[in-house]
């Protein structure tokens, strides 16, 4: 059974990180389920959309910066990933790189916020928690 902070805080609702760091993505879940949410992560944006297409988050955290796909990528066609008729999730990008441009265009593609890497961990606490409750 579920506490009554976990109740408030997350709502046991689920985010999907995204990021090839395992370092991040271990950061990010272990504070995000101290806060009552459900965490699933994704080293890739191709793993991440396999994810999308069988379950839909409730928001996702998503780098920009892959090896193979990026997370531009994501941003473009996730819309096809989540079923006829539903609309995306937010989705928070964390990137390393802070040019205007691609911030614009992110936003441009749905991005709902942008945190520049290294990122305070409460900041993006914050930022889903402003987008989820």
């Amino acid at each position: 059974m579920q506490s009554t902070k976990e109740l408030l805080d997350g709502g046991n609702k689920m985010v999907l990180i995204v990021d090839d760091e395992d370092d991040v993505r271990l950061l990010l879940r272990k504070t995000l389920t101290k806060k009552g949410y459900q965490v699933q992560e994704a080293a890739s944006v191709e793993k991440a959309l396999e994810f999308v297409k069988q379950k839909v988050p409730h928001l996702i955290i998503l780098d920009l910066g892959f090896k193979k796909a990026s997370g531009l990528a994501l941003l473009e066609n996730i819309k096809d990933y989540v079923g006829e008729g539903k609309e995306p999730p937010p989705i928070v990008v964390l990137s390393g790189y802070s040019d205007p441009e691609v911030v614009n265009f992110a936003s441009e593609l749905g991005a709902e916020s942008f945190i520049e890497k290294p990122f305070d961990v409460t900041q993006v606490v914050s930022q889903v928690q402003e987008l989820l409750h």
